[in-house]
């Protein structure tokens, strides 16, 4: 143990190695972009706005809540219409269970979202990196940019957040949506693409 620590410690190029090995795996590592900061091309993976957790989940409790409301209306009618028997209990049962999961769902999946989402701006255009279980990866290159903007919806506005739509040239994926970030950042994002774009067409 000690001979092998001593050969570490004398041979520069295996440590150099070593070091090298572990920045890389960092950069791969989205980082978070500070509310304050300024939005610039890179080749770092930058996070969502965190407030975009507790969006969704607000979201999702809304969404769980309709379907509620239409299963305890549903009951009702099957139970004025049939009465109580084998039938009303097990849909009433199968209904408390996918609610359940529906509630508990928008609870702690947009935290497990958010940690696989991230996105970036580098020279050749702009790079979206989501999913879970299947992962997708859109590159958007700047050549194909038409035009962007920044909406802001009603869950968005209290949390500050913001959508930026990329409007590209073709048919697949004409319309390309990142959600989730902060508002501010959004709109300065939206404007160094239109920036870069208008900088390669000069060039």
């Amino acid at each position: 143990m000690l001979k092998a620590k001593s050969t570490l410690e004398n041979n520069p190029a295996i440590t150099s190695d070593i070091n090298s090995r572990l920045e890389s795996i960092g950069d791969s590592t989205p980082s978070i972009l500070p509310p304050s900061s300024t939005v610039e091309v890179s080749d770092q993976f930058w996070s969502l706005d965190p407030a975009n957790i507790q969006a969704e989940r607000i979201a999702g409790l809304i969404v769980a809540t309709v379907f509620l409301t239409g299963a305890i209306i549903a009951l009702a009618v099957l139970w004025f219409n049939l009465g109580f028997g084998w039938i009303w209990y097990s849909i009433a049962g199968g209904a408390a269970i996918l609610i359940g999961l529906t509630f508990v769902g928008s609870f702690f999946w947009p935290s497990i979202e958010h940690r696989h989402a991230s996105w970036r701006l580098d020279e050749e255009g702009l790079e979206i990196r989501r999913g879970v279980f299947w992962k997708h990866q859109l590159t958007i290159p700047l050549g194909r940019v038409q035009h962007a903007d920044v909406s802001q919806g009603p869950l968005q506005r209290p949390f500050g957040l913001g959508t930026l739509t990329i409007h590209t040239a073709g048919t697949q994926n004409a319309s390309v949506e990142l959600k989730g970030l902060s508002h501010a950042s959004a709109i300065e994002l939206r404007d160094l693409i239109v920036r870069q774009r208008k900088d390669q067409h000069v060039v």
